[in-house]
């Protein structure tokens, strides 16, 4: 059959192929989009278009998009292909490798999508025979073949081009990245594993094996290992990497039970319990098994294959007995906890009455399974666990919640089988059983906010011992601080960008924000305006990979929200930077002035709220604002403490030069250096307020800003400098000097000054209201005259006005004006002058007119 035959022929076989996955496309099925956490089942088959959709979170696929899910593919050829050989079609031109002509426009794209290694692979996989490093590991040609194993004599890196070239072992981890692994024993620790293209779990695919458990293993090599002794295997590629696997294990729940086996020293020990303690939180069976002999598993197999074989089948019985254990798992679950009243199966739970007869509350098994305190608010929530659809499922909520006939309804959305008829009995279960075992239940320590906890001792998302409960509220943006590709790619990539005093100060912005907390300063905000098209939305999205996923939507927001959302988000995000795009986009709904906004976001907590049964909690936030826009977001009538909280930085010249070529790596390569960065200034805070203060009284005395414009520069400085030694090492510091153009002077952030320099303009402008012309006669209307000193009597109300038209206040400023002198008194001591001006005798005020 032709293209257009075998497209359509496959596009009709997506119920067949759904079917064999084990999904029943005649109701609501789970939806199979990995970003989307479908506690009801919300994505249905469309037969009319062949296609699913779900009504959830919007996501669409046909066959071919299933087969990128499932295979981890990116390319449209990629799951063509694959589509083609699952369901097992012919296309003569397809298997000959004819390909139609490109356009130039298409041309242009593929330039900008993940360089694919095929033909190097099978280049390199043809040369392995040329290196007998993995025999001599003991990897026989089996394993080589099936993942395509390959040797290069004169492998250079394609991100390091000044790199010598040198013989390395070639491993795929998908069509567009691999790992270099080099042969020479003496090559430098941090050179000998080299990753290019994105970062992934090797042999992921194994997690879908149901007929033995994965071992999972640090290195590649490890996992050759394992799969040679008959086992199977995924490698994470470094212990920095769990949170790749724990990804995968939430998108899809792995078939069998893990067996974590990382290396034989302290930091895989540590990593191997961290694992452990995510996985049980997700209700993954696991176990800890490090191999008997050696570091890992290929010393194991190097120093003896029978003992690794023996031990791989100890560890897989023990797994099996895990497994085995499952299948009862209810009443593994319920195992120690005094269930006084009721009988939990897992066809449901039971009230028994005294007469031995027993009533169905639940018709599934619901089991209250931890307790949660949050260390900032210390509300108590818990974790209502239950089985469902054959596996365990979790939903986390305040006690109220589940202690409320009317509020439990709620937790029907994720997928708890509650509803107006077995609610009170459900209250009561679960208070019944609590109140039994509150002192059995583990008890954990959670937080709802990002950033510092814990007494400034620990950053969130990146420390295990302390449970997240608010994901449900924060789901996209959670997920959103994540990483993706390498460390070393990304600051390979950023470090040439950072010659643009725009972009580098943006980041330092960035990097600043989790010092203001620990350094007791106040939240600020950094506005990037100009034109459009000189890269301000670019920048701000580089600034953002260094914490996450700086797509649109995700760490980067559009400023198209509600106040309460900002306030909310900013509480949630609480050290970590907010970033928002295109401030002017929401200007209509400021009437053009900004002024209370920037004094919301800045403050640092929210107004105080009550609900009709309490008062809510005070939200917090301690970050910095990253705006852009294409005009300032303050202006000359703008209010001194709103001057004093944004530094304002006008483009005069582009940022980024090729700006799809950068969103289209930053995408692919994020996350890292917040991790980095936040791991070295723990345990340094005194250190660093020392270097803020230096930094702050250089900025105070080089310039005439504000303390609070110098206290903002700073923290940049301070920030940008620990940047630069984290990653940027041979970069030039930033100076007070690339900072001052940016501050506002004193006298800038003074209302009483530019009210005044407003006032003198106006007069200047008016210059006919206050004389009586050529003719002697006053012409129109009068404001005032000079007296013999040249200074001026200017009408009382008439000032009021004027000051009140531009924004300003008279009576904020007037007692400035005089202590400057601009106001001058009468001679009782007065503000207003009682005099007369061309015959009218009223209130004046008299001015100073600079000569």
């Amino acid at each position: 059959m032709d293209r257009e035959q075998a497209k359509n022929y496959a596009k009709g076989q997506i119920e067949s192929y759904l079917t064999q996955k084990g999904i029943d496309v005649s109701k609501n099925f789970h939806c199979l989009n990995p970003g989307h956490k479908d506690r009801d089942p919300s994505m249905s088959f469309d037969k009319m278009r062949n296609q699913v959709h779900c009504f959830g979170c919007g996501a669409t696929y046909d066959i071919f998009d299933l087969m990128g899910l499932d295979y981890g593919l990116t390319q449209p050829k990629e799951k063509f292909s694959k589509a083609y050989e699952v369901l097992g079609v012919q296309i003569d031109s397809f298997l000959q490798g004819k390909t139609q002509p490109q356009s130039k426009k298409t041309q242009h794209i593929k330039k900008e999508q993940p360089h694919e290694y095929i033909a190097e692979f099978k280049r390199w996989h043809a040369d392995i025979n040329r290196s007998d490093y993995l025999q001599r590991r003991g990897i026989s040609g089996e394993i080589i073949n099936r993942f395509q194993v390959g040797y290069c004599a004169d492998w250079k890196s394609p991100t390091s081009p000044k790199m010598k070239p040198k013989p390395v072992i070639i491993i795929p981890t998908s069509p567009s990245s691999y790992i270099a692994r080099s042969v020479n024993p003496n090559e430098p620790k941090q050179y000998r594993f080299m990753k290019v293209g994105n970062v992934r779990l090797f042999n992921r695919e194994a997690l879908g094996n149901e007929q033995k458990p994965v071992f999972v293993v640090e290195g590649e090599i490890d996992a050759f290992s394992v799969i040679e002794a008959g086992g199977e295997a995924v490698a994470l590629g470094s212990t920095s990497n769990i949170r790749l696997l724990l990804d995968a294990c939430k998108e899809k729940t792995p078939a069998s039970p893990l067996i974590i086996c990382l290396d034989n020293d302290e930091a895989g020990r540590k990593a191997a319990e961290s694992l452990k303690t995510e996985l049980d939180k997700l209700h993954i069976p696991c176990i800890i098994k490090p191999v008997p002999i050696g570091k890992d598993p290929n010393d194991c197999l190097v120093s003896s294959r029978e003992r690794l074989t023996d031990f791989l089948r100890e560890a897989e019985q023990e797994a099996f007995s895990v497994a085995e254990r499952i299948k009862d798992s209810v009443s593994d679950k319920i195992s120690g906890y005094d269930t006084s009243g009721y009988a939990i199966h897992e066809s449901g739970v039971y009230a028994e009455k005294s007469s031995g007869e027993t009533t169905r509350i639940c018709p599934i098994a619901v089991i209250p399974s931890a307790i949660m305190e949050n260390i900032s608010s210390g509300v108590e929530k818990i974790e209502l666990s239950f089985y469902k659809n054959s596996h365990w499922k979790s939903v986390i909520c305040e006690r109220a919640t589940a202690a409320s006939y009317s509020r439990i309804i709620d937790l029907a959305n994720h997928g708890l089988e509650v509803n107006s008829e077995n609610a009170k009995a459900m209250v009561k279960y679960i208070s019944a059983f609590t109140a039994c075992n509150y002192n059995k239940m583990p008890h954990y320590r959670s937080v709802s906010h990002m950033g510092w906890v814990d007494d400034q001792k620990e950053f969130m998302p990146y420390h295990t011992g302390i449970c997240f409960d608010g994901e449900e509220n924060y789901k996209q943006l959670y997920q959103s601080i994540a990483q993706a590709g390498t460390l070393q790619d990304w600051v390979d990539f950023v470090s040439p960008l950072r010659s643009n005093i725009y972009l580098r100060m943006m980041m330092a912005a960035s990097f600043a924000s989790p010092l203001i907390e620990p350094l007791s300063a106040l939240p600020f905000v950094f506005h990037l305006w100009g034109g459009s098209g000189v890269g301000k939305t670019v920048a701000l999205s580089v600034a953002m990979s260094i914490w996450g996923n700086p797509r649109a939507g995700a760490m980067v927001r559009s400023m198209n929200q509600t106040i309460n959302s900002m306030l909310s988000t900013a509480a949630f995000l609480n050290s970590i930077p907010f970033a928002g795009d295109e401030l002017q986009t929401i200007k209509n709904k400021w009437s053009g002035n900004f002024d209370q906004l920037v004094m919301c976001l800045t403050e640092g907590s929210d107004r105080g709220r009550m609900n009709y049964d309490k008062v809510n909690e005070i939200k917090s936030w301690h970050c910095a604002f990253l705006f852009t826009g294409e005009e300032p977001c303050t202006k000359a009538t703008s209010g001194g403490g709103v001057k004093n909280r944004v530094i304002e930085v006008e483009c005069r010249e582009k940022v980024i030069e090729n700006g799809n070529q950068v969103m289209n790596f930053i995408c692919d390569n994020y996350g890292h250096a917040g991790i980095k960065y936040v791991e070295y200034i723990k345990g340094k805070h005194e250190n660093i307020r020392q270097a803020f203060q230096k930094y702050f009284s250089e900025i105070i005395q080089a310039t005439d800003t504000t303390d609070k414009q110098a206290a903002s520069a700073a923290l940049m400085a301070v920030a940008d400098a620990l940047s630069r030694k984290l990653f940027f090492q041979n970069e030039r510091p930033l100076t007070i000097d690339d900072l001052k153009p940016f501050l506002f002077s004193g006298k800038e952030v003074d209302a009483s000054e530019r009210a005044y320099s407003y006032i003198l303009d106006t007069i200047a402008r008016n210059h006919a209201k206050f004389t009586l012309e050529n003719t002697g006669n006053p012409y129109g209307e009068i404001w005032g005259k000079y007296d013999d000193d040249g200074n001026c009597f200017i009408n009382k109300t008439v000032l009021s006005e004027l000051l009140e038209k531009a924004g300003f206040d008279f009576d904020a400023v007037k007692r400035k004006w005089t202590e400057k002198g601009y106001l001058l008194r009468n001679s009782q001591g007065k503000m207003f002058h009682y005099t007369t001006c061309f015959g009218i005798k009223s209130q004046y005020i008299k001015l100073l007119m600079p000569e």
